[in-house]
């Protein structure tokens, strides 16, 4: 415990972060990256070679790496553990992919979350680049987009034109809009009975 202002809590330490994961949870709360997609890949390897009981997945993100974060989803569809993803705060951009990759039945959202799908972007600086470049760089964003708008469908039920059509701008889903949708399945409205409970 270390004091405040005459007001005592505990740290979140490395310890409390390992017996979080010895429960076979894992916390996605940063933007996607390379480290962050080869960190959850090995917990993910670890926790299924230990035996093939659900995986929690919590997202707090606003995306980023598109080929991180479909590392992440590779991943997930490799293992044989279930893997129940909880989104707590906003799930964004590639995050929200990664959260409807989850097990279906088991994609949970906290009352006051919300998930946010768009198409892709790309931050390339187009300074100096010939016309062939653009056209490179347009198909190739075309692609990421209809490989994330494919595994967005596969997710939620939806056919391929009403993914791309939801995807047009940036579309902020509460709850019970995702759950609609078909890339969420249960709103979390109660902790206090024990583990995750829709």
């Amino acid at each position: 415990m270390e004091e405040v202002k005459g007001l005592s809590f505990p740290i979140l330490s490395g310890e409390i972060m390992e017996e979080f994961q010895n429960q076979r949870n894992i916390v996605i709360a940063e933007a996607i990256s390379d480290d962050l997609a080869l960190k959850v890949m090995l917990l993910l390897r670890h926790m299924d070679q230990q035996s093939n009981d659900p995986i929690y997945l919590y997202i707090n993100s606003g995306g980023g790496s598109v080929t991180a974060g479909l590392t992440i989803v590779d991943n997930m569809a490799l293992v044989k553990s279930p893997i129940y993803t909880v989104c707590y705060g906003i799930a964004a951009s590639m995050a929200a992919v990664i959260f409807a990759s989850g097990e279906k039945g088991h994609r949970y959202m906290t009352a006051h979350s919300e998930l946010m799908i768009h198409q892709p972007w790309s931050n390339a600086s187009i300074s100096g680049l010939k016309e062939t470049d653009l056209v490179g760089i347009a198909e190739e964003m075309s692609n990421t987009r209809r490989k994330l708008e494919t595994i967005l469908s596969d997710a939620s039920g939806k056919s391929l034109d009403e993914i791309h059509i939801a995807c047009e701008k940036d579309n902020y889903l509460d709850p019970e809009e995702a759950i609609a949708m078909g890339l969420a399945d249960k709103v979390i409205q109660s902790g206090k009975t024990g583990k995750v409970e829709g």
